[in-house]
């Protein structure tokens, strides 16, 4: 799962109009950092917000089948297709060679398991469901528990949500970047093969990464559904006068800025390997690059036992 991510596919809407306001849902999730998100729905648009983002925000138009990333500080909106293609890797980009065999070896197959009533989350009653993967590593087989898995059938029957379901899974799927020799961790595979299956079961509510050592991470968390809530009719209104360019402007300019880092990189690498005089030994740090298109979220940093 990843980045604009499937964690928009928490929330469903109640629909309606009344007077110069629109009858909504309002969902509010928590992230593995412990941040929250509001989401805001009705039957055909959504819009969300974080408060670590306060001059940002997304909106989602399924009757124009249109994603809308709105810089309130750039004054500026990307315009996206729901269904987009995966990113072209950066011209003479070097490609992973002579990749090392990954520790946890082969995976080998997936497993949904239901593991009975979950606790109640956000007013909805939830069932709890195993998601674990099977592999071969040096001649011996093994299994893991990769999360638990929440999910509230009440919840996946307000009205919309298969719509804005499909849309999301449609969203992040079609942008998946296919890196031949890069190695998965097994667990991601798993649940990249069950997630279709996994949809029918409801709305997921909550899910914990199993980690080793009892070392658990909630992954996503929703914390407070209300229905009917009244919002401005143009609550969902792009603004106007921001300058509006494509995702493929927006990539090229990414693209750019990772160049540029990766050439200044260098310079300082350049630099450090000087002679220092008197200035004791040369700054063996290495800053990291900035967020980029082609970083892709990953829970999963142990190897199965």
């Amino acid at each position: 799962m990843n980045y604009l991510h499937r964690w928009i596919i928490v929330g469903i809407i109640s629909v309606g109009i009344c007077g110069t306001s629109w009858a909504a849902t309002v969902v509010e999730r928590r992230d593995t950092q412990g941040n929250k998100q509001k989401l805001t729905m009705n039957e055909q648009q959504a819009r969300l917000e974080s408060p670590k983002t306060l001059n940002f925000y997304t909106l989602i138009n399924l009757e124009e089948e249109k994603v809308y990333l709105v810089n309130d500080k750039k004054k500026r909106i990307v315009k996206m297709d729901i269904i987009g293609k995966p990113p072209k890797p950066p011209k003479n980009m070097p490609l992973p060679r002579n990749m090392p065999k990954p520790p946890w070896g082969k995976f080998m197959r997936a497993q949904l398991i239901q593991k009975g009533k979950g606790p109640i989350i956000a007013g909805y009653f939830t069932k709890r469901y195993e998601i674990r993967a099977y592999g071969k590593a040096q001649g011996n087989k093994w299994d893991k528990v990769c999360s638990d898995n929440y999910f509230s059938k009440r919840a996946f029957e307000i009205v919309g949500f298969k719509k804005f379901l499909e849309a999301m899974y449609q969203m992040s799927n079609s942008r998946k970047p296919n890196i031949k020799g890069m190695p998965i961790h097994p667990c991601q595979q798993a649940h990249d093969e069950l997630e279709i299956e996994s949809r029918k079961f409801g709305i997921p509510m909550k899910s914990v990464i199993k980690g080793n050592n009892r070392n658990d991470k909630v992954r996503h968390e929703i914390v407070n559904i209300k229905t009917d809530v009244k919002v401005s009719t143009d609550f969902f209104v792009l603004p106007e006068h921001y300058k509006m360019i494509t995702e493929q402007e927006m990539i090229k300019e990414q693209q750019a800025a990772m160049k540029k880092w990766r050439e200044e990189s260098r310079q300082r690498d350049d630099y450090r390997q000087m002679p220092q005089r008197g200035y004791g030994q040369p700054d063996d740090r290495r800053d990291m690059p900035p967020p980029g298109r082609y970083e892709q979220p990953n829970d999963y940093r142990y190897p199965p036992r």
